[in-house]
């Protein structure tokens, strides 16, 4: 019977032979297990692999044989490790067969490791329990593990914790622990980033108040307790005193009483002395209770006061809104904010007196408010004015509402210079490859109709990147699956933590409402099936899975944005030019995974007016060709953004997003485009 390299190779790894502690049987296994392992590369190599072996999986490596001493040797434990199912196969490595159905088999893979303190396994253990792996996510035992992590300083599980404190996914949803942990993970400082310093003021600024009202409210509670036991005293010194009066009032009757009837002189003398002595004690009492009233009815009066007081102290006033971000003035009767067409607009803000907030609404839709009352809502600016009711609804049923309008402005007003001129003696900003990606000719009987610009997208955006930035360009045009998921996978091979690679892609895009996944489609997918499709999840898996140290990835298809991690975007935009030349030294050596998307989780445009271009590629090529200082991604999405909103102005409003890659692996670097005049010996 014939048997494949591969098996073969897999058998003598399994074999007795391989364990035993004969030194020469050791070295003699070592060696051929070598040797088959680099023919079977040659053999997979020369061979078209299926697109499903250039998956990303999760691989339980076998343990490597280790030499203790002279005579003895042991296999260590398995290794956890993210490669292509390719890759596990030849390696002997264990693995599900495209399953991602089950948190027990992915846990398989990383749960011992991450046991025993390894805060990367810590993390993939984390985004396991979060996807759910085909079942319902765990999003408490996900922060469990990612705070493992983070523990030990591992910045995505920062990124990750960051995103579930922000939507408030397994622990309160608390704005300021994830902007901190953002801000921690990109290494910034507390100044450097947009909109962290106000939600530190918000925050700072409710504490302070709550602090002030705890101390008043505690003074006033003693001020209380005082009144209300001195009011004790007095209303039972008051009792005993109208009881003494009714004593004396009633000794005065008897003793008139027998005046009357005294016939004697002496005894009417006597009675008369004893009338006198009753008279003065009932007057002093009667004093004595009337003091005694009146400071009753001051202590009540002081009583009444301080509870009053002490109500308003209570965080029982009408709760209402507090707008902090953007700046906002009053416009006649509205409440309005100028910001940039084309960008993204972080809306903060706090409700005062949330305590007694049963509810809270923009326009309509509930907005679960952060431990500390705060709001943050993501709006994207396009060319139309967006109208916002903030409505509160209170634990009696009140409701309130505040109105805003955020009125878009052609005028772009952020710094867009990125970090100026520099050269390479500066800093080494490694080797540049791109994958550039287009697809035209869609099937229509397969459900997808052909695109107009998608090849000349892709073969331009080439152009400029390989002549004016020195990219290695590989460029892919009307690509099918397998062509798709082999350039990555070759990709990933290659590239070194020297390198940085953008990766490119114009076509057709969705996202599959069933399980909420985008998707990049292929020449040769079908409509009416996911098989060939190339899922965002095995795109990133992908990018995750390289040693390159900056990734980014730029999509012009619909739904784009379904790449994005969910979050607290731009948030480098904050940042003036100093400060990012400042920053480079760091940003040049920490790992990047981010993205440019076209549009959000909505249709985007192909092209206006018989361009030849879509309007995304047509502002992104502009921004390039214009281009001739150090470039990072960020401004380098402004730009477009701005550029994209202006030009969709009379159609479809379209907003391009800039965010860390989901799920990639983001640690805080930035992305940076170097022309090569300044990076040229």
């Amino acid at each position: 019977m014939r048997i494949s390299i591969s098996d073969f190779k897999y058998g003598l790894i399994q074999s007795k032979e391989c364990r035993v502690v004969k030194p020469k049987v050791f070295r003699f296994c070592t060696f051929l297990l070598a040797f088959l392992t680099g023919l079977n590369t040659v053999e997979a190599s020369a061979s078209n692999l299926t697109s499903n072996q250039n998956l990303i999986v999760d691989c339980l490596l076998p343990g490597k044989v280790r030499k203790l001493g002279i005579n003895r040797t042991y296999i260590a434990r398995k290794q956890p490790k993210k490669t292509s199912a390719n890759d596990c196969e030849i390696r002997g490595g264990d693995y599900v067969q495209f399953d991602r159905t089950t948190i027990a088999s992915s846990l398989n893979v990383w749960q011992q490791s991450a046991s025993q303190g390894d805060p990367k396994a810590q993390f993939f253990v984390g985004e396991i329990y979060e996807k759910g792996s085909g079942g319902e996510p765990d999003y408490e035992s996900a922060v469990l593990w990612y705070k493992r992590a983070v523990k030990q300083d591992y910045a995505p599980a920062k990124m990750s914790l960051g995103r579930l404190y922000e939507i408030g996914l397994g622990v309160p949803k608390d704005l300021v622990k994830a902007m901190n942990l953002y801000r921690q993970a990109s290494g910034l400082e507390d100044d450097e980033i947009a909109y962290a310093s106000v939600f530190e003021n918000i925050r700072q600024g409710d504490l302070q108040r709550i602090e002030q009202l705890e101390q008043e409210l505690q003074k006033q509670r003693r001020r209380l307790q005082s009144i209300e036991r001195r009011s004790q005293v007095l209303e039972s010194d008051l009792k005993r005193s109208n009881q003494t009066r009714a004593k004396l009032q009633k000794e005065l009757e008897r003793l008139t009483q027998d005046l009357e009837q005294a016939q004697q002189a002496q005894d009417r003398a006597s009675i008369e002395k004893s009338i006198k002595v009753a008279e003065v004690e009932l007057s002093g009492e009667s004093e004595r209770n009337a003091r005694l009233q009146r400071q009753l009815d001051s202590a009540l009066g002081d009583l009444a006061q301080t509870q009053q007081k002490l109500a308003s102290i209570a965080p029982s006033g009408a709760p209402k809104v507090a707008l902090k971000w953007p700046s906002f003035s009053a416009v006649k009767d509205k409440t309005v904010s100028r910001v940039p067409a084309g960008s993204i607009v972080n809306l903060v803000g706090a409700v005062e007196n949330f305590a007694n907030v049963e509810s809270f609404e923009i326009n309509g839709d509930k907005y679960q408010l952060d431990a500390n009352g705060l709001f943050l809502k993501s709006l994207d600016v396009g060319n139309e004015v967006i109208e916002l009711a903030l409505t509160i609804i209170d634990k009696t049923g009140n409701r309130s509402s505040t109105d805003i309008s955020l009125v878009p402005s052609s005028d772009l007003n952020v710094v867009l210079s990125g970090a100026g001129s520099l050269t390479k003696k500066n800093f080494e900003f490694g080797r540049y490859h791109a994958l550039v990606i287009g697809n035209n000719s869609y099937d229509m009987q397969k459900g997808w109709e052909p695109l107009d610009t998608a090849l000349n997208d892709a073969s331009a955006v080439a152009e400029v990147l390989e002549k004016q930035y020195g990219f290695d360009v590989r460029l892919e045009l009307n690509a099918d699956r397998d062509t798709m998921l082999t350039a990555l996978e070759e990709m990933r091979k290659k590239l070194t933590s020297k390198d940085n690679l953008l990766v490119y892609y114009a076509g057709h895009g969705l996202v599959d409402p069933e399980n909420d996944q985008g998707y990049w489609v292929p020449v040769d997918g079908s409509a009416d099936s996911a098989v060939r499709w190339i899922s965002n999840a095995s795109i990133t898996d992908q990018i995750r899975a390289m040693t390159a140290r900056n990734v980014m990835v730029i999509a012009d298809s619909c739904y784009s944005g379904s790449l994005m991690r969910s979050g607290i975007v731009t948030l480098r935009s904050g940042l003036s030019a100093e400060k990012k030349a400042l920053r480079l030294n760091e940003d040049v050596k920490v790992m990047t995974r981010v993205a440019l998307s076209s549009g959000g989780l909505q249709p985007v445009i192909d092209s206006l007016d018989n361009s030849k271009h879509s309007v995304f590629a047509k502002a992104l090529l502009n921004v390039l060709r214009d281009n001739d200082e150090l470039l990072d991604a960020d401004s380098l999405a402004t730009q477009v953004a701005h550029s994209v909103a202006i030009a969709t102005q009379d159609n479809v409003q379209q907003v391009p997003r800039y965010a860390p890659l989901a799920a990639g692996g983001h640690q805080g670097g930035e992305f940076y485009f170097a022309p090569k005049r300044l990076v040229s010996d």
